[in-house]
């Protein structure tokens, strides 16, 4: 999954800002951005989560959630071992 924050330079000089996230309290990355006055940017994170559950984020004071569902039972039906098939009599062979 990735997480995308928009970043925007409403200052009036040109400068690097570092932006943070954390993953339920967790600093999962920083990534430095320069930006020129009134100039915005995005910025990309990609985060991997296993674990069912609803994880709550937050970049530099924006927070959101987001959540990973359990895996759907398998569908494919149980196979049991096959039987070869029966023999067939050739047609010389009397039955």
């Amino acid at each position: 999954m990735t997480i995308t924050a928009s970043v925007m330079n409403i200052g009036g000089t040109a400068g690097t800002y570092d932006v943070v996230l954390t993953v339920n309290n967790v600093r999962e990355g920083t990534q430095r951005v320069f930006l020129m006055p009134g100039s915005s940017g995005k910025v990309d994170f990609a985060v991997t989560r296993v674990e069912p559950g609803t994880y709550q984020f937050d970049i530099n004071g924006v927070t959101g959630s987001f959540s990973v569902e359990p895996e759907p039972p398998s569908t494919t039906p149980a196979t049991s071992a096959e039987q070869p098939p029966p023999a067939i009599p050739r047609s010389n062979e009397p039955p």
